[in-house]
């Protein structure tokens, strides 16, 4: 009972130095981020999300994800990441924009909706109506692996919206037409965690 006890114990301890040293970690990248800014007289830190790098760790809803893949897109003065992330078989999406402080969306890719190559302004997904928030033609630049979804050739895009946090966005380029379903969620639900 004691050497059960003991090995218990000793995991636990494992895994709290394991945890301090990536809370350590993180808190010295932000805290050097921080003080360059300060020091440069230049822009503050940037907000973590926007500031995603390949390798990092994004923590949600159980998963331990890491970014794969970053792509940059911008159309006039509109710029917003959209963030591949995997933890093993799982993919997920996240688009961070800066017009949007307090949330980001994090969504899934779903079969293709069919919709051809101009998308209406209402969709029905899943027994929901999605509305046409924005629509327009962007400009990528990606870094990592992106599986195929964007390229820095471009793409053509749709964001749909509805009341409540269901959204829906369609990316359209050299690749074909992909589709995505994700809610918009606090930026205090996702944590970042510095990669290797």
């Amino acid at each position: 009972m004691e050497v059960l006890a003991a090995v218990l114990l000793a995991g636990a301890c494992a895994g709290l130095a394991t945890l301090a040293m990536r809370w350590r970690a993180r808190r010295g990248r932000a805290a050097t981020t921080a003080a360059e800014a300060a020091a440069g007289g230049g822009e503050p830190a940037r907000d973590q999300l926007e500031g995603l790098r390949l390798e990092d760790l994004v923590l949600y809803e159980g998963l331990e994800l890491r970014v794969a893949g970053l792509a940059c897109c911008e159309e006039r003065e509109l710029q917003w990441r959209e963030v591949r992330l995997v933890d093993g078989d799982v993919e997920r999406w996240l688009l961070v924009r800066p017009q949007d402080p307090d949330a980001a969306l994090v969504g899934e890719r779903i079969p293709d909706l069919g919709l051809g190559p101009q998308p209406s302004e209402a969709l029905e997904h899943a027994g929901k109506v999605y509305q046409l928030d924005r629509c327009g033609r962007a400009q990528v630049s990606g870094e990592g692996d992106l599986a195929g979804v964007l390229t820095d050739a471009g793409c053509a895009y749709w964001d749909y919206r509805r009341p409540g946090p269901d959204r829906l966005w369609i990316r359209h380029g050299l690749q074909g037409t992909v589709s995505f379903r994700g809610q918009r969620v606090g930026r205090h639900l996702l944590c970042v965690l510095p990669g290797s």
